[in-house]
């Protein structure tokens, strides 16, 4: 079983090659670099040396039976994808371009701007998103197969417990020190003065490019979106919901060309510039334009916590009315302030995960104790400053039913899904035609691949 599940994680992964479909006919094997052929999917060589190649890029290493072993995963793959052109599953264009756009945004940010990740590629990120759509469709699609064999898989609090006591005491994951904390967040108010000078200017790049001045070149000079302004404001195809909600209204109101009038979101202030909408997509550029936030403003914002904490402190308030009465921050304010990890959607944090400013403040902490006012600012770059309570530490440990309950149920279902997928791959594979050329008829695999 342990062959089986790595294959099973590996396939799912970000990296294969794009597909190519031929007829189930014998006469397919005159060409040699054809490996196999899964209903009307096939495995190349090629596919089994590429996957290799990539493995031991992310740091896999391969035994004397990597072939059989990379085989066996593409199997794996190749079965999901037949299947869902049998049941007809497929993937919106505008979906796949919203997650290689949240795909290279990511990549960007770990390697430190566009420049240096079209430098590490060789290639534009145009040409990058090439590269990866065909894989991202066949993932994407994969996926979809996935949650219809698993839909409506959970477990009971019995099949945790038993899960829990299957797993030998000295084989039970280690826990790393975990936090839960609290906070609240007071941004400086709005700088009148500011937001009309933004606007002004916006407004002036408005009647600029009506003249005659290029959209782009604004962006390029002007626009504080890190994302954007090096391509000109251009954020590419997107389909309704890759934005803010503020950003799609404004969007679906504009005809190709059109220029929008000024509008706020979270972000600051903008002007968009439509190219084209196709459905449910578009293509725009934008500029966006923060309004300058002072020493001032910070320091009322700071002033303001200084009092909430000192009323905290004489208990003339107590921490839930403070978050109801002076709180910003949006996900956190309906839950008492208590802050979710977006890593793993629960509010448990290994120091690791905190960022360095609540790092620094609750690291050497007591429950119940509270921080600051700490300098705070979201991903968005917007600035202010928080308080942070500790609501509960965990010391390192080996896992338990008490203090990881959420960590064991959902390592649990994840293996209840597992187990399904494995069960209804049994049933594809009797299903299916499936031919894999004799060089492998002696490779061992847990499914029975070489049925044919």
């Amino acid at each position: 079983m342990k062959k089986y599940l790595l294959a099973f994680y590996l396939f799912s992964m970000f990296l294969l090659i794009g597909e190519q479909s031929l007829a189930q006919q014998d006469s397919i094997y005159i060409l040699d670099n054809v490996i196999a052929v899964v209903g009307d999917e096939i495995v190349l060589k090629s596919e089994i040396e590429e996957t290799k190649i990539q493995f031991r890029q992310e740091g896999i290493r391969l035994d004397d039976d990597a072939d059989c072993f990379v085989l066996g995963s593409l199997l794996t793959e190749k079965i999901f994808l037949h299947q869902a052109k049998v049941d007809t599953i497929e993937v919106d264009d505008g979906m796949i371009e919203g997650e290689l756009n949240r795909r290279i945004a990511m990549f960007t940010q770990q390697i430190g701007s566009q420049e240096a990740l079209e430098e590490y590629f060789g290639k534009s990120i145009n040409e990058i998103k090439n590269d990866f759509r065909d894989p991202m469709r066949n993932q994407m699609i994969i996926q979809e197969v996935q949650n219809t064999v698993t839909y409506g898989v959970n477990v009971t609090p019995s099949d945790i417990q038993d899960y829990f006591n299957s797993i030998p005491k000295d084989s039970l994951p280690l826990m790393n020190t975990q936090i839960e904390f609290a906070q609240i967040v007071v941004f400086p108010k709005d700088n009148p003065k500011e937001v009309e000078k933004v606007k002004k200017r916006l407004r002036g790049f408005i009647q600029e490019v009506r003249e005659g001045e290029d959209f782009s070149t604004l962006a390029v000079l002007y626009s504080d979106d890190p994302g954007s302004a090096s391509k000109g404001g251009d954020l590419g195809m997107v389909p309704r919901g890759t934005m803010v909600s503020e950003f799609d209204e404004v969007a679906f109101q504009l005809s190709n060309g059109e220029l929008s009038s000024v509008f706020e979101t979270e972000f600051g202030y903008h002007i968009m510039q439509m190219i084209e909408r196709r459905g449910e997509q578009y293509h725009a550029k934008h500029i966006l334009l923060k309004p300058k936030v002072t020493g001032t403003d910070l320091k009322e914002a700071k002033d303001l916590l200084i009092k909430v904490k000192t009323s905290l402190a004489s208990d003339t308030l107590d921490w839930y009315k403070a978050v109801l009465k002076y709180s910003q921050d949006e996900k956190s304010y309906n839950n008492e302030g208590l802050v979710v990890n977006l890593m793993t959607g629960t509010p448990r944090f290994e120091l690791s995960q905190l960022d360095p400013q609540a790092y620094v403040a609750i690291e050497n902490m007591q429950e119940g104790e509270i921080e600051g006012p700490i300098l705070y600012q979201t991903r968005e770059g917007k600035e202010g400053y928080r308080l942070i309570k500790l609501l509960k530490q965990i010391e390192p440990h080996r896992a338990n039913l008490q203090d990881d309950y959420q960590v064991l149920q959902e390592s649990a279902t994840s293996l209840a899904k597992q187990r399904a997928t494995v069960e209804w791959i049994k049933v594809k594979i009797n299903e299916t035609y499936i031919h894999i050329d004799d060089k492998y008829k002696d490779c061992e695999w847990e499914l029975n691949w070489n049925k044919n």
